[in-house]
Parts: structure tokens; sequence; C-alpha cells
């Protein structure tokens, strides 16, 4: 039985929907310190608490529905696997602390860039809160032998895409590219694909357009890169 569109289409939505709630609340805190505060680099221990409380909150939620969604997949797939188990929400705070560094840097300039910080430390936030659903995917998946898939929405650019294209063949976090490969902005998420039947249309659409894309290609990812600009750019 293949996947219905509505039901991947609303856990994909559920991944837009994290983070304009983490926009949200970093935007609101922000705005409720003073201008003064907000060129100081003297709050970044601060920012590092508010980092590690949002992305907590969130990535709570983004754990238990990716396990949901793990369990939900094994149950259409026939498969009889052990319930999924949502990996701990908090983030690692020597990586909060590095990312918080990085952020806040604009507020070290001879002239701070407050706004510019502000939206790193959105992104920032973000990434953090979905990094416990795709890890609740990454560790369960390796528990029970079961591949899964990234799966992309929206404009997106040609490196997801090209991950995408490649279908359930991650097997690891390692695999997956962990933390590092879904960059600023990214909406992609990952899902198990315990039977290959249920490994998304627009996964199969997007295998089909990189092998006509690339075929004969001496430089794949060049060709790749090349469409993506001039169909999706």
């Amino acid at each position: 039985m293949a996947i219905p569109a509505e039901v991947l289409a609303e856990q994909l939505a559920l991944v837009t929907h994290i983070d304009k709630l983490v926009a949200r609340d970093i935007v609101r805190a922000w705005q409720s310190l003073s201008p003064e505060h907000r060129l100081s680099t003297a709050l970044i221990p601060q920012i590092e608490d508010l980092i590690t409380e949002i992305a907590t909150v969130y990535g709570e939620i983004s754990g238990v529905v990716a396990a949901d969604f793990y369990d939900y997949m094994a149950e259409l797939a026939g498969a009889r696997l052990p319930a999924a188990a949502p990996v701990d929400p908090t983030p690692p705070r020597e990586q909060v602390e590095k990312l918080a560094r990085w952020a806040t840097g604009p507020l070290r300039f001879t002239d701070p860039l407050p706004d510019v910080a502000q939206n790193r430390v959105i992104d920032v936030a973000q990434r953090l809160a979905h990094q416990p659903g795709r890890s609740t995917v990454f560790r369960n998946a390796q528990r029970d032998r079961v591949r899964f898939a990234r799966v992309h929405q929206g404009k997106t650019c040609g490196f997801c895409l090209m991950l995408c294209s490649r279908g359930a063949v991650y097997w690891s976090e390692e695999s997956a590219g962990q933390f590092d490969a879904f960059h600023s902005g990214c909406d992609c998420a990952v899902i198990s694909v315990p039977s290959p039947d249920l490994l998304p249309q627009i996964n199969q659409e997007m295998h089909e357009e990189w092998q006509s894309v690339t075929r004969g290609q001496r430089d794949q990812v060049a060709a790749w890169n090349e469409h993506v600009t001039s169909k999706y750019g």
C-alpha cells in the first residue's frame, strides 16, 4: 500500500509549522530586550539559555511526531516492529554554545547588526528543534534495520533534491549526513521506508529526474545544479 499523499503532506507541514513557532518565540524574546541589551555581547549566555529552552520545547514535539509517524509507516507496511522511542530533545550544551557564538557574531562587528544576529538565532533554534525528530528516525531505523528517505517540499536547493532523489538508501545517522546536511532554512523531512512500495511518489519522480539529467554527464553534480537552477530557481 502506498503512503496516502495527504498523510505525507500533513507530516511535511508539521516541519514548516515548527519553524514558524520557533521564529515567533525567538522574535518575542528578542523584542523584550532593551535596544542597548540587543547590542551587547553580555547577552550571549541568555541567548544560549533561550536557544536551549525553545529548541527543547519544540524538539520534544518533533521527536514525538517522528516516533508516531515511524510507527504509522511500520503499521502501513505490516512490519512488526517495537514502538519507536523519541530521543532526548535537549540539545547538547557544547553544541548550543558553539552555535550561539556564531549566531551572535554580528554583535561583535564595529557596527553591530542585531537584526542579523536575531535571524541567526532563529536559524539555529529551528535546526536544533528539528534535530530530535530526525534523530528519532535515525536511531529507530538503525535499531530495526529499516532504511529511510529524505523528502523535500516546496522550493528546495539542488543539494537537498539530490539527496531526495536517492530514495530510501539511508540506514544510519552518518549516512544521512547528520546535523550539517540540513542547512539553514531546510524543511526536508526524514521518514522511514520499511517497504519499497512506501517510498513517496515525490522521491520516485525526483529519482527519475536525476537519472534523466545526469545520464552520460562527466560532472553529474554540476549538470544537476544547472538543471535545478533553470527549472526551480
